[in-house]
């Protein structure tokens, strides 16, 4: 109801409401329509409020923005060639801006899921290697959007042959996890099903020694986000 009233004044503003003012108002309000999961009315929103922006100077970086989560919108419905041509149109802005933000590996990364999606595998790769760099220099290996993009990283390797490759990743993310993040995370035991599937197809066997879970646990880790 409150939505609906906003958008009946954004559609006739008061004089003096900068474009700016209405395409960020637009944007709150798709947020609330994309938690309720009505992503179709989100989306329609976000294209208004970039259209909004398009011919405003300077905007390109919170254009980017608005198609970043019209990607994830995208996604989210299984619409994956207009998620990747979204992400792919943000990735070209924030490039042109000279962007190496903690939020332009995730846009990577989330560009790369949705061409895993279109079998797109080499590409996926690419542009995982790249949020991986990025994303280890600005949040460093342990954070939980680093570790994602290892976890897509290494199946993306799988899915291209590179078994040593995605082993090795495996290997770094488990001993991460053991380390810092402590056992008692539901993408451990996957992750962990993962590498010895991996191993035993190279032939190999890992040297594991448990660690007691009550040392593991960490009563300060916030939930981990699923990547993949």
């Amino acid at each position: 109801s409150y939505c609906e009233n906003a958008l009946r004044i954004y559609n006739k503003p008061v004089p003096g409401t900068t474009v700016e003012e209405i395409a960020g108002g637009l944007t709150e309000i798709s947020a609330i329509y994309e938690s309720v999961d009505e992503p179709e009315e989100a989306l329609k929103l976000l294209q208004k409020s970039m259209k909004l922006l398009e011919d405003k100077p300077g905007q390109q970086s919170a254009i980017a923005g608005l198609e970043a989560r019209m990607g994830v919108m995208y996604y989210t419905v299984g619409r994956y060639e207009d998620a990747r041509n979204a992400f792919e149109s943000a990735v070209t802005k924030l490039r042109a801006a000279g962007e190496k933000s903690a939020f332009f590996g995730v846009v990577l990364n989330q560009m790369g899921l949705a061409c895993v999606q279109l079998f797109k595998i080499d590409e996926a790769g690419e542009l995982f290697e790249e949020a991986r760099g990025i994303l280890e220099q600005e949040r460093g290996p342990c954070d939980q959007d680093t570790l994602g993009v290892y976890s897509n990283l290494a199946a993306t390797y799988d899915a291209m042959g590179r078994i040593e490759d995605a082993i090795e990743i495996l290997e770094q993310v488990l001993k991460l996890r053991e380390e810092k993040l402590g056992t008692a995370n539901p993408d451990f035991e996957d992750e962990k099903k993962r590498l010895a599937e991996l191993l035993k197809e190279a032939g190999r066997s890992r040297n594991y020694k448990a660690k007691s879970l009550q040392n593991l646990i960490d009563p300060n880790a916030r939930p981990p986000k699923k990547e993949s």
